[in-house]
């Protein structure tokens, strides 16, 4: 949640010369603020919701109506709404706090590239994808003119319209935002950090969907390498990386490769998650496929 309503009120309390009623609002509204914090806190936004809708008129009768601190009241209740799947709901909530904060602040403010990018979210997560990326790319050329191109907004929303269109099949558009990220990051944060992994990994995996193999085959490499250095190597997210390298061999048809990678991948998960996981269903799965296609079917049947 934005601190922003938390110092506004305490700057209101020290300083502001309201009415009696209105320092009798602000004083509720503060109350309000604390359940809502603290229910925040312990993850129960229905509660969050509730203190948050009767704090909002309090705000409204304090500040006024078009105030930028009301703007981000409004921002953290969709933003609850957000979190218990109730985005239907969250929509008017931002659309009308992105508003406020333009009048606020300007139409060119971080804040309301902020606004912009948790909207596309919503409507991301609604599947209107036609409406999440033109907010998404709004937000990114506030974020570059306010922030700079090299800033990490930038690059959360290059990654956030990279997955956009790998969500709408537009799989080579979604490689020129991951790349155009990675790019940054490794101007920024160096080639091995481990931020990278995760950018690594993610091109990666279009790359291989693409059936792109040989661009696909050293992300995998440069992403695994630099999250066993970073995690170790028997992190439980270096399941996934050597299972993801280990399919990508089977596609290729390298079937030697694939198995120690399949089967490093399967011990590491028994290991952090136990033998009856779906995890490692997934990966018993995957190497039985493996053996079949290499047509060792007495190796294959045993892990079905």
């Amino acid at each position: 949640m934005r601190m922003v309503i938390a110092a506004l009120l305490a700057w209101s309390v020290a300083t502001a010369a309201l009415a009696q009623q209105d320092e009798a609002a602000l004083g509720q509204a503060k109350e309000l603020f604390d359940k809502v914090r603290a229910a925040e806190q312990r993850r129960d936004y229905r509660a969050a919701i509730q203190y948050q809708q009767q704090m909002l008129p309090l705000l409204e009768k304090v500040f006024g109506p078009e105030h930028q601190v009301v703007a981000e009241g409004l921002d953290n209740l969709a933003l609850f709404y957000f979190e218990t799947g109730e985005y239907r709901a969250a929509v008017p909530l931002m659309e009308r706090s992105i508003a406020m904060l333009e009048k606020a602040l300007g139409p060119q403010h971080p804040d309301v590239a902020a606004g912009l990018q948790n909207l596309a979210l919503l409507h991301r997560n609604l599947g209107e994808h036609s409406k999440a990326l033109p907010l998404y790319e709004h937000a990114l050329r506030i974020r570059e003119q306010a922030l700079g191109e090299d800033h990490p907004a930038v690059v959360a929303t290059l990654g956030e319209l990279a997955r956009a269109y790998r969500a709408m099949g537009e799989r080579a558009r979604a490689a020129q935002f991951y790349e155009r990220s990675l790019a940054i990051r490794g101007k920024t944060l160096g080639t091995d950090h481990p931020r990278m992994a995760s950018d690594l990994y993610s091109l990666a995996i279009l790359y291989h969907e693409m059936g792109e193999y040989a661009k696909a085959l050293p992300l995998y490499q440069r992403s695994l390498a630099i999250r066993e250095k970073a995690l170790g190597p028997e992190h439980p997210e270096m399941a996934d990386s050597l299972a993801n390298l280990a399919v990508l061999h089977h596609a290729m048809g390298e079937y030697a490769k694939a198995v120690p990678l399949h089967e490093r991948s399967l011990a590491i998960r028994e290991k952090a998650l136990g033998p009856e996981t779906p995890e490692v269903a997934t990966s018993l799965n995957n190497l039985a496929w493996l053996y079949r296609d290499m047509g060792e079917y007495t190796k294959a049947l045993p892990l079905v």
